[in-house]
């Protein structure tokens, strides 16, 4: 039999402090799994996400892609606009809609902008004052059209007023043209 000195040496050596080592690297093991899969799952959120972002930016480039032959009509356009390049634009526009639906005045130019334009001094740009005759309809077609085929006009004022015949309306428009430095 052992003596009691070394019983409770044994003891405390034997069984308490392995126990109590394996008990602190369980402790240390479990924090550890978790940090490890909190860490896991953070980083696997974040890589999920940049492949959303990818993804979309992959969307966002064939879009651009895509709409590059607009974009360089919309460039040419800019480069090689003119002022009878523009009334020709209003006039294709014009033909699409019936006679007693949409007329159109001979524009009114001004070398110099006096709406929005002025406020960019080394931008040049031309104003002109067109008078339409029209339903609010093709009107509003008109100016989308327009404004599809001539990226580089800006509508500065519009004014409306009911015509005689009380079918249409009687548009006065301001326009910026801006032109190529």
């Amino acid at each position: 039999m052992m003596e009691r000195n070394y019983k409770q040496s044994v003891t405390v050596f034997g069984l308490v402090l392995p126990m109590l080592f394996a008990v602190l690297c369980a402790v240390g093991l479990f924090i550890g799994l978790n940090y490890v899969n909190k860490t896991y799952q953070l980083k696997n959120r974040n890589y999920q996400q940049d492949q959303v972002v990818q993804r979309e930016i992959s969307l966002l480039k064939k879009q651009v892609v895509s709409q590059n032959e607009t974009l360089s009509e919309w460039e040419a356009l800019l480069a090689a606009e003119n002022r009878r390049s523009f009334t020709q634009h209003w006039k294709d526009v014009g033909q699409t809609f019936k006679p007693n639906e949409f007329n159109m005045d001979l524009p009114t130019w001004q070398n110099q902008s006096r709406g929005l334009g002025k406020a960019l001094p080394d931008q040049p740009a031309s104003q002109v004052k067109m008078s339409f005759n029209a339903t609010f309809r093709a009107m509003q077609t008109a100016l989308m059209e327009i404004e599809t085929r001539l990226p580089q006009l800006q509508l500065d004022s519009m004014k409306m007023k009911p015509s005689d015949n009380g079918k249409t309306l009687n548009f006065e428009t301001t326009f910026t043209l801006w032109t190529e430095r």
